[in-house]
């Protein structure tokens, strides 16, 4: 008890560690223990935790004490910046180069983490099925004992077969997080670690995904780290749950964890002309089939789609996972070609730029090894080149848009949250004055209240500009606050296109949005 607490190092097993150094390890830092939770029981456990940045000694996370149970479920909420992910990712990964760890982290069996961003999860150069593969195989006895145990699971997600035969990049966000799941499912963990893995789910996909998750880890008596805004999840998924702000735990929930309703719809500008257009345009991709044959199979991303936004307008796109949103965006922002038809943007005059987009995983459009400043700053010099003299006010104020504080400006995006990540794309995207700003869930990784502020913002700054915004999400309150049109897919066409108004009245509408409309009842009482 005299003696002082000597440093103590990241402690995670792996499977055929050396676990002496480990034992040491934890023994150093045992005086620390929650009394309240046996060590014996702990399958993970996170003793005096506090994470500073090497740079200044400034505290990042903690003081902080948690534990989870074998095949005990543990929800982390908290807005966001909070720490949550800091704090789940300890569980599988050190921490990331720039700061500091002080206090124990040890696993006392196998993790699998589902991350945040699917698209940066997966291998882009590799089809699903050769990566669900690999790790299998690290689990089977054989490779056709691994051949069954990927055609289990893609069945017990909900997933096609044929997905097996596809790239990442040709897959919806939705169905990459699923394939996350099914990667971190096949590795047999006692311990998953899951960062926000309904993110990018329509209501109904999430739904499914949550039911599909409790089965998975009942059959398995995998214990869940779950990081969640939303407390739908939390509650369909976790026996016990853990509020964190300014990197610490405190007890019991707050209101920043809960839905916020459906606001009513805003009145944008008159339109004016088409500023971007797809014109009869389909998206369809052929992949080999199984076991080398002959023939091959066809993913249809959009068909015979044909949609016109006129400058100024605000338009939300709906739909289920697999819809056809994500490919919508991809086409309009070029980083894909339509198979069939064609996609016209109207620049305006001067250097601004005609359009720009924030992706779904924002993490992976933000470059590594600049700072948050250096990022804005490269935006702000495309419309404002010679402005160098306002533009530490400009910086201040375009992350004030996104609900960011300027201490964030000389951070590199690995040691930002997921939501914060998010919050420096967009505001990147606004920093370069476009004419269109395309939003693909962009929104998604922010806790409720942060979403619905964030999103009055960004239509605030857009009516402000006179910028057109063509936001795809599955969030019916994100349509609502944002949009004054909604266009619903279903099965890569549209479906629906009218007012936001139709979001709330019950008895209109396609089965795609009466299905939406339903898993989200509780959200649209505003607009009834």
């Amino acid at each position: 008890m005299g003696r002082a607490p000597r440093a103590r190092r990241h402690a995670v097993r792996r499977p055929g560690r050396d676990r002496s150094r480990e034992r040491s390890v934890r023994a150093r830092g045992r005086h620390q223990h929650d009394e309240r939770r046996p060590l014996t029981l702990a399958l993970a456990r996170w003793e005096g935790v506090r994470l500073r940045r090497r740079s200044d000694a400034s505290l990042v996370l903690g003081p902080l004490d948690l534990a989870v149970e074998p095949g005990e479920r543990v929800a982390l909420v908290g807005p966001s910046g909070a720490g949550k992910t800091l704090t789940a990712r300890l569980a599988c990964l050190p921490p990331p180069a720039d700061l500091r760890l002080e206090g124990t982290v040890a696993v006392d069996g196998r993790t699998g983490l589902l991350a945040q961003e699917s698209a940066t999860a997966l291998d882009p150069g590799t089809t699903v099925g050769h990566q669900l593969g690999l790790v299998a195989r690290t689990r089977a006895s054989d490779r056709g004992a691994a051949r069954r145990a990927v055609a289990a699971v893609l069945d017990e997600l909900g997933l096609d077969p044929a997905v097996a035969r596809r790239h990442p990049t040709v897959l919806s966000g939705g169905q990459r997080q699923r394939v996350a799941l099914a990667l971190a499912l096949l590795a047999e963990p006692e311990l998953l670690v899951a960062d926000e893995p309904t993110s990018a789910l329509d209501p109904v996909t999430a739904a499914e995904v949550v039911a599909t998750v409790r089965r998975a880890l009942d059959s398995r008596r995998t214990a869940l780290l779950l990081v969640t805004h939303d407390p739908a999840v939390a509650a369909g998924l976790c026996e016990r749950v853990v509020r964190l702000a300014d990197g610490q735990v405190h007890d019991g929930l707050g209101p920043e964890v809960g839905h916020e309703g459906m606001q009513a719809p805003h009145v944008p500008r008159v339109p004016g002309e088409p500023v971007l257009t797809w014109s009869a345009v389909s998206r369809t991709w052929r992949a080999p089939a199984r076991g080398g044959g002959r023939g091959r199979s066809t993913t249809v991303g959009v068909r015979d789609l044909s949609l016109e936004v006129r400058s100024g307008e605000h338009v939300a796109v709906l739909g289920a996972s697999g819809a056809g949103k994500s490919t919508l965006v991809r086409l309009a922002a070029g980083r894909d070609r339509p198979t069939v038809g064609s996609v016209r943007v109207v620049a305006r005059a001067g250097r601004a730029p005609a359009l720009q987009s924030v992706p779904q995983d924002a993490g992976g459009s933000l470059t590594p090894w600049r700072t948050v400043r250096q990022l804005l700053v490269e935006a702000l010099r495309v419309d404002h080149p010679d402005a160098t003299d306002l533009e530490e006010a400009r910086l201040a104020d375009l992350l004030g848009v996104v609900h960011l504080g300027a201490d964030l400006l000389d951070r590199r995006p690995a040691t930002l949250s997921g939501g914060q990540r998010q919050r420096v794309a967009i505001a990147r995207a606004l920093a370069a004055g476009p004419r269109v700003l395309l939003g693909d869930e962009m929104l998604s990784a922010l806790d409720a209240p942060t979403r619905g502020a964030v999103a009055d913002a960004v239509r605030a700054h857009a009516d402000a500009a006179g910028a057109t915004l063509v936001v795809c999400t599955h969030d019916l309150d994100v349509a609502a606050r944002l949009a004054a049109r909604i266009v619903v897919l279903g099965d890569g066409r549209i479906v629906d296109d009218g007012p936001v108004a139709l979001l709330g009245a019950y008895d209109a509408g396609s089965p795609a949005l009466r299905a939406l409309r339903e898993a989200s009842g509780h959200r649209v009482g505003a607009l009834r």
